[in-house]
């Protein structure tokens, strides 16, 4: 019988590094909407007016399905900035965001993992790939919410064959990340507002 240990969650280093990050974020977008908000308008409504809701959405999810280190973060504060209303950036974010770790699970079990990533894998992290193997559903519930690709993680688990059915309830976890995401945004953007 294969020993499976259950998932480490984040370390106290890595903890500290996500809280770091998150504050920066929101330190960032505070100072832009205090001293660049009239530019930062301007740039907003032509990146508005340019991709409208199906580019966000489009953006949004090729951000998420493909296994790079991009972001959708600034999207959502072009939108609400550009002057979408709020419920429908949060919903067209979070629908997108859902959809592509649905789409990344299932090019993950075309594909497969490259073999120099799944050797990466096994050599840097022995006995993981049994373990996203058997609990993939939980590596999707934690990768959804931690600062990687997402892409990676879904990937990951379509190659290696994980249920479906779980996969789809985990990626509904990308819901939460886009409401944090949002709500640190919004919050940002209300110093600056006159």
């Amino acid at each position: 019988m294969t020993d499976i240990s259950p998932p480490t969650l984040l370390t106290g280093k890595q903890a500290g590094a996500t809280l770091a990050g998150i504050v920066l974020l929101f330190v960032l977008i505070c100072i832009l909407s205090i001293a660049f908000q009239q530019p930062l308008r301007q740039f907003s409504q032509i990146i508005v007016t340019s991709l409208g809701m199906k580019g966000l959405f489009a953006a949004v999810f090729i951000v998420d399905v493909i296994p790079a280190p991009l972001s959708w973060i600034p999207l959502i504060l072009f939108a609400l900035e550009g002057q979408i209303q709020p419920v429908t950036v949060f919903v067209f974010v979070s629908t997108a965001s859902v959809l592509a770790g649905c789409a990344g699970y299932w090019l993950g079990r075309l594909f497969g993992l490259p073999k120099r990533f799944k050797s990466h894998l096994q050599r840097r992290y022995p006995g993981r790939l049994k373990q996203i193997r058997a609990r993939g559903a939980v590596a999707i519930l934690i990768g959804g919410m931690m600062p990687i690709p997402f892409a990676l993680v879904t990937w990951t688990v379509g190659a290696m064959k994980t249920p479906y059915q779980w996969v789809m309830a985990a990626c509904l976890i990308r819901i939460v990340k886009v409401g944090i995401y949002f709500t640190l945004i919004m919050s940002g953007l209300s110093f600056g507002a006159p």
